[in-house]
């Protein structure tokens, strides 16, 4: 009969090698965060009516309109790096007047911009362009990075003088 002391050590060392193995893979992967998806359709006569981020399911958008509802979730990396995308696949509900029939489902790599950290993955949808923005505030913050062309129909509320005195008194952020 064989002693119990060789086939504890055989385990404990087959135990110890997984728990090293597991601690250098995991250290492989990106450490990613859960984030919510919002969507607004800068288009006045196009509604958003299926959008898929990922494969995960986004909201829909009216047009001139969105930004009233998230869904959970797509999970972004903790430290942005260069060519990060998302792909945008998306359908249209039709022309405001319905005269002509709405153009046929698209799908598209978008690419993500630098972030700080990783919060609410925003889809703007124009007519000849998707644009991301992944940022704790919304297109009503003065500090929201997008230029004021590409923002209308939405605008800052307040200006960026007014939110960093809030900021500054520790009511608000200007890291967007």
């Amino acid at each position: 009969m064989k002693p119990m002391i060789p086939f504890r050590k055989k385990s404990i060392a087959t135990l110890f090698l997984f728990s090293i193995a597991t601690t250098f893979l995991s250290g492989c992967r990106d450490n990613r965060t859960a984030v919510s998806i919002t969507a607004y359709n800068h288009m006045k006569d196009l509604s958003i009516a299926g959008l898929y981020v990922d494969g995960v399911m986004g909201p829909n958008a009216s047009a001139d309109g969105g930004g009233g509802a998230e869904t959970c979730c797509i999970l972004l990396p903790n430290i942005w790096r260069p060519g990060l995308t998302a792909k945008i696949w998306w359908e249209y509900d039709g022309m405001i007047a319905d005269l002509i029939p709405p153009p046929p489902p698209a799908e598209i790599s978008v690419p993500i911009p630098e972030y700080k950290t990783p919060d609410k993955l925003q889809i703007h949808f124009y007519k000849d362009r998707i644009k991301i923005v992944v940022s704790p505030c919304s297109p009503y913050h003065p500090f929201y990075p997008m230029s004021k062309e590409d923002l209308a129909p939405w605008e800052a509320s307040g200006t960026k003088q007014s939110m960093a005195e809030t900021a500054r008194r520790g009511g608000g952020t200007i890291d967007c």
